[in-house]
């Protein structure tokens, strides 16, 4: 190799770092098509999974486990609402299911909504508002905290099960760290 040349596993890393760059200018300029395209052809087709736990009506009633939940990053219904409307009209909604059965939902922008833990509020304020939009989403319920204070009930449960919108899946009987198991 002569002196002064890169090699390639250097230059790998200076068109990488060059790519992330450009991809953070666009995205904090809103240039969303073009982050869109920069961030394919740099990271190719992905599914984007937005997570989350709780989505608190700030309107309500709010126990002191709201509030705690809500300094904590849980999301009000507000910012919740104003988040799924931007992201709905840059990615379509599937579940996991849909991504895997369609290898074309992760090429056309697919975007998947989970909600771990099976809190009451998806039932109250996150299945209605989905509902409404026409939008999938998937439920990671914890079986052992059914009909405990605060979380989903066997009725609210049977009434989501019949919306084909909703798929199900299970975040562990209890929810103990799977990891520290034998």
């Amino acid at each position: 190799m002569k002196s002064g040349s890169k090699s390639p596993s250097k230059s790998a890393f200076v068109m990488k770092m060059m790519k992330n760059i450009i991809c953070k200018i666009l995205f904090l300029l809103r240039a969303e098509r073009l982050y869109k395209w920069v961030h394919l052809m740099k990271n190719g087709p992905a599914v984007r999974v937005l997570s989350l736990h709780r989505v608190i009506d700030e309107h309500g009633s709010l126990s002191e486990a709201d509030h705690r939940d809500l300094e904590k990053g849980c999301l009000s219904l507000s910012d919740f609402k104003r988040r799924i409307s931007y992201l709905s009209a840059q990615y379509k909604f599937c579940t996991i299911a849909q991504c895997v059965e369609n290898k074309d939902a992760v090429r056309n922008n697919a975007i998947v909504l989970t909600c771990d833990d099976g809190y009451r509020d998806v039932y109250t304020t996150i299945y209605p508002f989905m509902r409404d939009k026409g939008m999938p989403f998937t439920v990671f319920v914890t079986p052992g905290w059914v009909g405990c204070e605060g979380m989903l009930t066997r009725a609210d449960i049977d009434i989501m099960s019949k919306d084909p919108l909703v798929e199900w899946g299970a975040h562990g009987v209890s929810h103990l760290p799977l990891t520290e198991l034998s």
